[in-house]
């Protein structure tokens, strides 16, 4: 499995008419991923007690798979998955890494209000015809946190630049704000979102 390979894999589930499968799945792929990159950085005293979970976010995926596989042939619209997830275990460990790699490429598109921010170049929103000001946006390091699908989905419907927010990276700095280009009906909008919204929480942003 290379990644050409999965980035087929995915382009044909994107294109399914099965939504909530194609999501579970994916979701299952990257719960997985990440399970096996905490296993890899584990202490070797603490693995073995590890493995009990990363052989059930397996069987997860591979069940997600199996349904999403099976729906997707019966509707036409190939066989592929449904033929892969009968692959050996090494094979489906590769898989849910790269599907994790090639979402999180995605997420330049879906969340290029929030993640990267300074990829934006044009000069006014095309949602509400704003023109885009310079402000600041808070600098999170570390891991980018796991948006909940509401946030999502609304930021990419109603306030696709409020631009809140920019990756630091991996290692901590001084500096916690970045100059970013946002729109101000955007970050109005994801206010009044979160102010209706309080019981959705993610961690690491505030």
């Amino acid at each position: 499995m290379d990644l050409s390979e999965a980035r087929e894999i995915l382009e044909a589930i994107t294109r399914s008419r099965h939504e909530d499968l194609v999501r579970s799945f994916e979701k299952c792929a990257v719960r997985y991923a990440q399970r096996q990159v905490r296993w890899v950085h584990a202490e070797p005293s603490t693995r073995l007690a590890t493995i009990e979970g990363l052989k059930t976010d397996h069987d997860a995926f591979q069940h997600a798979g199996l349904v999403l596989g099976m729906e997707m042939k019966r509707s036409g619209e190939g066989n592929q998955l449904h033929q892969l997830i009968f692959s050996d275990r090494s094979e489906l460990r590769d898989l849910a890494c790269l599907i994790h790699c090639l979402i999180g490429m995605r997420t330049r598109t879906l969340l290029r209000g929030i993640v990267s921010p300074p990829l934006v170049t044009s000069t006014t929103c095309e949602l509400h015809g704003d023109t885009l000001l310079e402000g600041e946006a808070k600098i999170l390091y570390g891991f980018m946190p796991e948006l909940p699908d509401e946030y999502i989905e609304a930021e990419e419907r109603a306030f696709p630049l409020a631009s809140r927010f920019t990756p630091g990276g991996c290692v901590s700095h001084e500096d916690q704000y970045r100059q970013v280009r946002y729109c101000p009906s955007c970050r109005m909008t994801e206010e009044a979102w979160r102010r209706g919204h309080p019981n959705i929480r993610f961690e690491g942003i505030t």
